[in-house]
């Protein structure tokens, strides 16, 4: 029975290390698997970023075409009732209604687009934030365990060092079990298109 433990444990140790690949940026830092995540995240809300700008650019363009279009009907309506057609100028007045509606509901659409975009840009300015965390974090446990190493092939250990490693165990414990908990922020469900 022991001996299947110890393989089962083996096995573990062998797929973590397997799956823990390590990367760099492009500064040449060394990405940790939880922090090439948080660059993945941020990567991600950067390409919703440019598809909302895009979105958001082209529902302008089609406003200003509208007010045009509007402004346009406007002056046809005024030469037709200085003719003295009035079903003209009231098929156009028509026209001018319908555009006005559509220009209106054009608008609500792109005020969802603005606030959907200052979310993304709260949520990038957050996952920038994790990452920063997070390399700090990465930072502290390498001296860490630097420090641990140097206190432990120290033949004799006084109490002082004894007490000074168990703090710095107790502190590199707290920060893994904190990267352990951390969870990224999901994305928002409703983009409007």
């Amino acid at each position: 029975m022991q001996l299947i433990i110890r393989f089962i444990a083996a096995l573990r140790r062998a797929i973590a290390m397997n799956t823990e690949k390590k990367s760099t940026d492009k500064n040449g830092h060394r990405l940790e698997p939880k922090t090439f995540g948080y660059d993945g995240h941020a990567c991600q809300i950067k390409h919703e970023l440019t598809y909302i700008n895009a979105h958001r650019a082209k529902l302008v363009h089609q406003s200003t075409s509208l007010e045009e279009q509007i402004r346009e009907k406007e002056v046809l309506a005024i030469r037709a009732i200085k003719l003295g057609d009035e079903a003209l100028a009231y098929s156009i007045a028509e026209l001018i209604a319908d555009k006005e509606n559509e220009q209106s509901a054009l608008e609500k659409r792109l005020e969802q687009v603005k606030n959907y975009e200052h979310r993304l840009i709260k949520q990038l300015k957050c996952s920038v934030q994790q990452i920063q965390d997070y390399r700090h974090e990465l930072e502290q446990v390498q001296v860490i365990q630097r420090v641990q190493r140097l206190y432990r092939i120290q033949p004799n250990m006084n109490t002082i060092g004894k007490n000074k490693l168990a703090v710095l165990t107790s502190r590199l414990m707290q920060i893994q079990r904190k990267q352990t908990c951390a969870d990224t922020e999901t994305m928002p469900s409703s983009m409007p298109r």
